[in-house]
């Protein structure tokens, strides 16, 4: 018997395994050729053109207690982070700088976990992460019963319910917010990773902390638990700032929605890192004016208003945060 599905679900592949062989829906033609075969007992041609899929590596990839885990994130700040901090557990990472890089590395090598940011350029995580669950799919019926899918956590600023349930129904495990905390990062590894979890239960929000003071270098360094670490993020921001900020004003020059509206996103991310809390609302604010309602028109006046006021406020911040990188600040 074979069905076809459509249903991307994590853990979904493992209950249809239990009643016959399937097929995603769109059905690739040498993928239902190939299940015929095997059904038919043509021996093994039907699962040739699986072979860039080593299932042998993915059976037994966590009996050692090695941990793959591919990092998927395109700002090399918000990439660094979560290296550092996945490599303090001892896990071996890879980068990815988009959806479709994350996709060419799932094609070579089986992972254990995968952390993935939401909003990319080339791909997004929400599409990457449906391919991937869509491979997954495609190839898992040659498997036995210990086939398992690989984790997938999302990392995005955006802690909406909307955004969670989107980044669910994609097929992620699991979801963290924006700037990422060590406890949360780490209590939802543990979660997916956990032998005895369940795969279709629904993953817990992190609660929001907002600081009222503009700059809070103690609460950041208190979120991430390492100086060190926070003192090499904030060198990473420094040498960046005037990038950041021409790219706002690049796109507001030349009336470009989608480029604004993605450049206050990551800014955004990184200023509530070091809990830069009224820039971080500005920066907010640009990113949804650039995102207006089913029919509206983009306020450009609007955003210059509050491009001009994000751009005083992070010149009164820079004296700060320069200060701090240089050492001559503690927290």
């Amino acid at each position: 018997m074979i069905i076809a599905c459509s249903d991307l679900a994590p853990g979904k592949s493992d209950r249809l395994l239990a009643v016959g062989t399937h097929l995603v829906k769109p059905i690739a033609a040498e993928d239902l050729v190939a299940a015929l075969k095997l059904l038919s007992g043509a021996g093994d041609e039907g699962t040739e053109i699986l072979a860039p899929f080593d299932f042998a590596a993915d059976a037994g990839r966590t009996s050692t207690g090695h941990i793959n885990a591919l990092l998927v994130e395109d700002n090399p700040v918000n990439q660094e982070l979560a290296r550092r901090l996945l490599e303090k557990r001892g896990y071996q990472v890879t980068l990815a700088n988009n959806g479709a890089e994350a996709i060419d590395h799932f094609e070579q090598q089986p992972f254990d976990l995968i952390l993935m940011d939401v909003q990319m350029p080339v791909m997004g995580g929400i599409e990457a992460t449906e391919s991937i669950r869509a491979r997954e799919m495609r190839r898992s019926w040659v498997m036995s019963h210990e086939f398992k899918s690989v984790s997938i956590i999302a990392m995005t600023a955006n802690a909406m319910e909307g955004d969670r349930e989107l980044c669910l129904e994609a097929g992620m495990n699991d979801y963290v917010a924006k700037p990422v905390k060590p406890q949360d990062l780490y209590a939802a590894i543990d979660r997916c990773l956990a032998p005895e979890s369940n795969e279709d239960s629904a993953p817990s929000l992190p609660n929001a902390t907002l600081s009222a003071t503009s700059l809070d270098l103690t609460a950041a360094a208190r979120d991430l638990g390492d100086r060190e670490l926070l003192l090499t993020m904030a060198g990473m921001l420094v040498a960046e700032w005037q990038q950041h900020l021409g790219w706002i004003t690049t796109s507001l020059r030349n009336r470009e929605a989608a480029q604004l509206s993605m450049g206050a996103h990551t800014l955004k991310s990184l200023l509530a890192m070091f809990h830069a809390e009224k820039a971080r609302r500005l920066a907010l604010a640009i990113e949804h004016a650039a995102k207006p309602a089913a029919g509206g028109e983009v306020d450009w006046s609007q955003c210059i208003r509050l491009a001009d006021a994000l751009a005083e406020e992070m010149e009164r911040l820079k004296p700060e945060m320069d200060r701090f990188v240089r050492g001559e600040r503690t927290v």
